[in-house]
């Protein structure tokens, strides 16, 4: 393993810094594909740490932080009521998401409404608005 994994770390940072690692590396091996489809293909996910659905300023801090690792950066945000307010925080200030949506139509409209209106804040501020792709969770069965 490498060094930066073996100092002396709190659990939360030990993940951060291993996806760092790993997201970091796959974004240098991505980046030819994101260059030449200008910013509409090669982007790898960083998620922010799911333990804070619900903590606004540590996922925007956590969102500002996975996208300076690379440019072609998607980070992937809960759809709960403080994840969809840090959605829209990001793409207004160019940061590309990837919203995770749990099995709800509503869920879906709400990543798009926020998707419309950060675009609208990011262009008023002429800036490029951050992409957004919604992804569906939904957990399936097998039978033996």
């Amino acid at each position: 393993m490498d060094a930066p994994l073996r100092e002396d770390m709190d659990p939360e940072s030990r993940a951060e810094r291993l996806m760092e690692m790993v997201v970091s590396e796959t974004a240098r091996r991505l980046e030819p594909k994101f260059s030449a489809a200008n910013g509409r293909d090669g982007y790898v996910c960083a998620q922010v740490n799911p333990a804070r659905a619900g903590d606004r300023p540590g996922m925007l801090a956590m969102a500002r932080r996975f996208t300076a690792w690379a440019p072609n950066i998607a980070v992937k945000l809960p759809v709960t009521a403080a994840g969809l307010d840090v959605l829209e925080e990001c793409v207004a200030q160019g940061i590309t998401v990837t919203a995770t949506v749990s099995f709800t139509v509503p869920q879906v409209l709400a990543v798009a409404e926020r998707h419309r209106r950060a675009s609208r804040r990011a262009r008023d501020a002429s800036r490029r608005p951050g992409a957004c792709f919604a992804v569906l969770m939904v957990a399936g069965s097998t039978t033996t």
